[in-house]
């Protein structure tokens, strides 16, 4: 089951959006969030995930919601977030998480196509 584009919305103005540097990808027919280029949650099948990090588990125990579940068949566990409602949650979980991970590696430049020969 594909995630509903109108769900999708509402995660990323519930993130803050571009004022915050979060973008939303589709993928597959799920969706994939980025804030600042840093790959952090995933929305699969109409339920919002954030990538695991030591920060986001401290925050998410200490308000008693840790919950892990895989987003797809074959995937690692990620953190669940059912309370999409809770803005400064949500935003403490963005802060938390994006700040825990790596800067994304530079792309390397694509080669310049070599032209092909003028026909003589």
């Amino acid at each position: 089951m594909a995630t509903k584009p109108a769900l999708a919305a509402f995660v990323l103005e519930q993130l803050g959006g571009e004022r915050r540097g979060v973008t939303c990808r589709k993928m597959f027919g799920e969706y994939g969030l980025h804030c600042y280029g840093k790959f952090f949650a995933l929305i699969c099948d109409d339920v919002f995930y954030f990538k695991p990090t030591p920060a986001g588990e401290a925050l998410l125990r200490a308000r008693g919601l840790l919950a892990l579940a895989p987003p797809y068949d074959g995937a690692k566990d990620y953190f669940q977030i059912d309370d999409l409602d809770d803005t400064a949650f949500l935003a403490d979980m963005l802060d938390a998480t994006v700040n825990a991970l790596p800067e994304p590696k530079p792309k390397k430049p694509k080669a310049a196509k070599a032209k092909p020969a003028a026909a003589k």
